[in-house]
């Protein structure tokens, strides 16, 4: 398999030297510019890009991801998580997961509606028959002999005066 240039860096002056242990390049004033080959590590080469020891001369070593990001956790608060590929991994299982999940329809209000109309109209709603006691019906025809009463006194004062 051919190895494949992917950058260029070189060593920034005022800088005597640098090396990264990760990708195992080593620039000085004697050799300064170096081949970024496909398949380095280069998340120490970019840290060092970002502090201007060396410089990019062409290519790309790829984005630069901050080590930290903010996650909402449960509660609603933000919350730092390390950015690391393990994170990254789980994350897309998650989305993979959420994705491969079965579509469920849900019925729509009308047709619910509609089947409990539906079942309304076909039962038929019976008036419970309410048995009077003895004493509600004594109580009450009590109520209507007092009444009369009342109301014959009432009308023989007023055909006295």
């Amino acid at each position: 398999m051919e190895n494949k240039i992917i950058a260029k860096i070189k060593l920034n002056p005022g800088n005597g030297g640098y090396f990264d242990p990760i990708s195992r390049i080593h620039l000085t004033h004697g050799n300064p510019f170096a081949d970024v080959l496909a398949g380095t590590n280069t998340t120490g080469l970019k840290k060092a890009v970002w502090n201007r020891r060396i410089s990019l001369v062409s290519g790309s070593l790829g984005p630069i991801e901050p080590p930290f990001k903010l996650v909402k956790d449960a509660s609603g608060r933000m919350v730092l998580v390390p950015n690391n590929t393990e994170n990254k991994k789980q994350e897309v299982k998650i989305e993979k997961q959420k994705k491969e999940e079965p579509k469920v329809e849900e019925p729509k209000v009308e047709k619910i509606k509609e089947e409990i109309v539906e079942e309304v109209k076909e039962e038929k709603v019976e008036e419970p028959v309410v048995e009077e006691t003895k004493e509600e019906v004594v109580e009450e025809t009590t109520e209507e002999i007092v009444e009369e009463a009342e109301e014959a006194t009432d009308e023989e004062e007023s055909t006295e005066k």
